[in-house]
Order: structure tokens, then C-alpha cells, then sequence
């Protein structure tokens, strides 16, 4: 189910919010820190792999290399039985100029069925 989608801006290598005056890496961080105080400790590690995902895919398509049109796949599946995350998301970014799209979307497939539709796509599991 198609759940949201988002314009950023590219500006001096890093990723903004339409009208942000901060690097969207650091509005992520701010959130960690208060989902921190909410969430339990055990989602403290998927917290953190938020921030790492998000530097990751920032780096790749704001790179002058990376052509226009190339996407990202982030895959959040849901949480263990204790965990506060219930659904399962995967998020497409697009580098679209001097832009990033972003296309949220909530999903039933297994992790397993995840692996599989990303070999089907000639994921090699090495972001390439």
C-alpha cells in the first residue's frame, strides 16, 4: 500500500527538507534521541541503522557520479514481538536533478520474499 511521497533538495552534497535549514541526516538524529526516550531498548539498534541507511543512500545519490534517475531501496521490516514497530516498509529514493524523491510504501512481503524479489532484480547484495 502506497503510503507517502516527498521532494528534498540537494544542496552542498547533503539532502534538505523542502525549506530545511538543516541537513535531513540531522533532523533524523534529533528524532533517534526522542524515540529514545519513548521506544524501548531493543529498538535502539533500528534507530540507529535509520541514520546509517539514510548516510548511506545521502552519499550515493548526491555523488555528481551517480547518474540521474538512479534509485535506492531502504527496507525496514517490522520489529520483533516486542518491538514498537509493527509494519513493514520499504522507501525508493530517486535522485531527480537536484533533487531526491522519496516514495514510501508499506508492504506484507516476508523477509524472505524480500530476498528473493531483490535477487529477481539483480540486487547483488553489495549496493551495486
Amino acid at each position: 500500500m502506497y503510503l507517502s511521497h516527498e521532494n528534498f533538495d540537494v544542496k552542498k552534497g547533503q539532502i534538505y527538507a523542502r525549506n530545511g535549514r538543516e541537513p535531513f541526516v540531522e533532523v533524523i538524529k534529533k528524532g533517534k534521541g526522542l524515540q529514545e526516550k519513548l521506544l524501548k531498548s531493543y529498538d535502539y539498534e533500528r534507530e540507529d541503522a535509520e541514520v546509517v541507511g539514510f548516510e548511506k543512500m545521502e552519499q550515493i545519490l548526491t555523488d555528481s557520479k551517480t547518474p540521474e534517475g538512479s534509485m535506492v531501496i531502504s527496507i525496514s521490516p517490522p520489529g520483533g514481538a516486542e518491538s514498537s514497530y509493527r509494519q513493514n516498509f520499504y522507501d525508493v529514493f530517486t535522485k531527480t536533478g537536484n533533487e531526491i524523491e522519496l516514495d514510501v510504501t508499506v508492504s506484507a512481503l516476508t523477509n524472505s520474499e524480500y530476498a528473493k524479489f531483490l535477487l529477481e532484480l539483480g540486487f547483488n547484495g553489495r549496493g551495486k
